[in-house]
């Protein structure tokens, strides 16, 4: 069925949902718009269109797959996978082996700060982190009101220690020689471009070996939007920091021209350059 304009639920079947009453101009960090329990079901799909709230959920059994800026994960037991505001996105369950989640969607302007903060903004899937307990526990604060304000800062904390858990363990992870190689020339190209035939031509590795190496340790991140990410977060500190024309900002990050920095960068932040400059 279809939800307004921007999201598509291809079933709600097996789906146990709490929605909250909230006042978005009451000030506080988090809005919860809902919280709910998703059981096997092979039919399982759900289309967002410029999705404009953040989506935590975590994966308790079976398989799943969801495609967002042009990226194709797997999800699996013990997968948390966080959505930002602004992707399109769509996940759906495996056929054969359908998965069971835990899930929370909020609107938070300080989630935005927070992902930026911990260095996890643009990633999507989080492998091994253990954190069944903490959406154990959003589930059973969900029950005991039909308010977000009630229930925000406590829901608040537990959804901040996830994302920590999931920084510390992206930190920790070691990465292979080949891996650091890639990425270092990725973070060389910052001002400039490369492409992943000159990242094959320069470590004699063949381009599916590249690419397969890289989403290996950067959770199934292309070194292509790899890249893309570094440049839009730069752009960023110089729209905040600056009084540098987008132009100039696109031209500096290698934009080959302006309306294309402008699309990409309202694609990835949720908003066009102007109006980050002035969110902000």
């Amino acid at each position: 069925m279809n939800y307004g304009k921007k999201i598509f639920f291809g079933t709600e079947a097996n789906e146990q949902l709490h929605f909250f009453i909230f006042d978005s101009n009451d000030g506080k960090p988090i809005h919860i718009e809902n919280v709910g329990h998703t059981m096997p079901n092979k039919d399982y799909c759900i289309r967002r269109t410029n999705s404009d709230y953040f989506i935590f959920e975590y994966v308790i059994s079976g398989k799943g797959y969801l495609e967002i800026n042009g990226n194709t994960y797997e999800l699996n037991a013990g997968d948390v996978y966080c959505i930002e505001p602004g992707y399109d996105h769509v996940y759906y369950s495996d056929p054969d082996d359908p998965f069971e989640k835990i899930w929370i969607n909020i609107f938070s302007d300080f989630f935005v700060e927070v992902f930026h903060r911990l260095g996890i903004s643009g990633k999507t899937v989080f492998k091994n982190t253990h954190c069944l307990p903490l959406f154990e526990e959003i589930q059973q604060l969900s029950k005991t009101t039909n308010y977000s304000a009630d229930i925000c800062y406590p829901v608040t904390s537990i959804l901040f220690q996830i994302a920590c858990i999931i920084a510390n363990n992206l930190m920790n992870t070691p990465l292979s020689e080949t891996a650091k190689t890639i990425k270092q020339m990725l973070d060389d190209a910052l001002f400039s471009n490369i492409t992943i035939e000159e990242i094959a031509k320069k470590t004699h590795f063949s381009t599916v070996q590249i690419m397969r190496e890289f989403s290996k340790y950067f959770n199934g991140e292309t070194p292509y939007n790899y890249l893309l990410n570094l440049k839009i977060e730069m752009a960023k500190k110089f729209l905040i920091n600056t009084n540098m024309p987008v132009g100039e900002i696109s031209d500096m990050l290698a934009f080959n021209d302006p309306h294309y920095f402008s699309r990409i960068f309202k694609k990835k932040a949720g908003s066009s350059p102007v109006c980050y400059r002035k969110q902000k």
